[in-house]
């Protein structure tokens, strides 16, 4: 079995490389690397009832440990999962809540913050996943993308700043093939973010130009679609789909 945390994909490349970011200190309260693989280990083979334990008698480390607060997120999700499909959302929402209040104290670990969008994805509550997402962004730029990741799983070899944009990007994706007015209001909300803070990216771009084609929208889809052609005339997905909307399609 693997953690949740590490199950966390871009395209087809697990994200369980090895930490392209070096750490240059620990939290003045940190679990040693033992205790954490120890706990990832019974994580692993389902021994949820010792974990529980274990999170609360070290409690304090929830605001001062990133890796406590990742134990915390896998052990929510996996102990309280019933089958593939059902979890106890509440128990497992109350943690979400919990560790995007730790995060405040350490916002620049990428591993949680796209955990906290995994978890919440997983479970169907996509207003949580997109609240984050957003969040992510915002911080992104706060930070300048100097992201670190925690000891479990890695950054593959782009840009700090490319992975954590490649990685957002399937959560628009499948907002997208969602197609429910309250998914699509999270596309848009999503797809805004990334142009706000990612002007001279076409992402955003591409994605409400996409929106607007299949929700008969053209004039606006026609809009989008062109001002990404003016960040990257070359881009052939792009050109592709403004032909196809030129068209009739």
């Amino acid at each position: 079995m693997v953690t949740l945390l590490t199950s966390i994909k871009r395209g087809t490349t697990a994200m369980t490389m090895a930490l392209c970011l070096v750490f240059t200190s620990l939290p003045a309260k940190a679990l040693q690397q033992a205790q954490f693989e120890h706990v990832l280990s019974q994580l692993q083979s389902e021994q949820f009832e010792p974990v529980a334990v274990f999170l609360k008698e070290h409690s304090e480390l929830a605001k001062t440990d990133p890796d406590y607060t990742v134990l915390m997120l896998n052990h929510a999700f996996l102990a309280n999962q019933k089958s593939q499909l059902v979890v106890d959302k509440a128990a497992v929402i109350d943690v979400i809540r919990q560790a995007q209040g730790n995060l405040q104290s350490f916002p620049e670990y990428l591993d949680i913050q796209l955990g906290i969008a995994a978890v919440a994805s997983r479970m169907g509550e996509w207003h949580i996943a997109t609240e984050q997402l957003i969040n992510l962004l915002k911080v992104s730029r706060e930070i300048d993308n100097n992201w670190r990741w925690g000891k479990v799983g890695g950054m593959a070899d782009d840009t700090p700043e490319e992975f954590m944009i490649q990685s957002v990007l399937p959560y628009s994706s499948k907002l997208f093939r969602l197609e429910t007015p309250e998914t699509d209001q999270m596309l848009v909300r999503l797809s805004e973010a990334l142009i706000q803070y990612y002007p001279r990216k076409v992402y955003g771009y591409a994605n409400l130009g996409s929106f607007y084609a299949v929700t008969g929208k053209k004039d606006k889809a026609r809009e989008y679609y062109e001002k990404a052609l003016e960040i990257n005339p070359n881009d052939e997905v792009v050109r592709a789909n403004l032909k196809r909307l030129g068209e009739g399609y």
